[in-house]
């Protein structure tokens, strides 16, 4: 015979495993789906973590090798002013003109120039030099660093 509270039973006792499987189906599937998210997110930073650092590792070698052609670009400065300021004293204890001459000489040559003005104006000259030299390594250093990082957000923004 057909009962019905046996069949109501039944059917409780069915729906509760069901909504029990399904409450485990749902918990394990979150828990999995974070645990992978999670893994992604990690595989993710850790890739940006070791191209950041390789980035700043070229960006370290390219302003190394900048700051050797400045100093080497500073070095050929100086030589030249030291030559410079010997060839003026050498030249002070040359025979200059004679007033007469010297009013005649048309075009100014820096040859009746003072000693000390002349080594002033070859300082001032090398310092300018050197000031130059220092600008052009920082644009150089600031536009490879500028390069880099656009190449490299370029990359990042491409990565799925």
């Amino acid at each position: 015979m057909f009962s019905p509270t046996l069949a109501l039973g039944s059917f409780a006792v069915t729906a509760a495993i069901v909504a029990g499987g399904a409450l485990y189906m749902h918990h394990k599937g979150y828990t999995e789906g974070v645990a992978e998210v999670q893994a992604k997110w990690d595989t993710d930073i850790n890739a940006r973590a070791v191209d950041a650092a390789k980035r700043t590792a070229e960006i370290a070698q390219d302003f190394e090798a900048t700051k050797r052609a400045k100093d080497a670009t500073i070095a050929t400065i100086t030589s030249r002013l030291n030559d410079t300021l010997s060839k003026l004293r050498i030249a002070r204890t040359a025979t200059r003109l004679s007033s007469v001459a010297a009013a005649n000489c048309a075009g100014a040559t820096g040859a009746e120039l003072s000693g000390p003005d002349a080594a002033f104006l070859a300082g001032f000259a090398a310092r300018a030099e050197r000031q130059r030299a220092d600008l052009a390594a920082c644009y150089e250093e600031v536009n490879a660093v500028r390069q880099r990082f656009s190449a490299g957000n370029a990359a990042v923004s491409a990565a799925p």
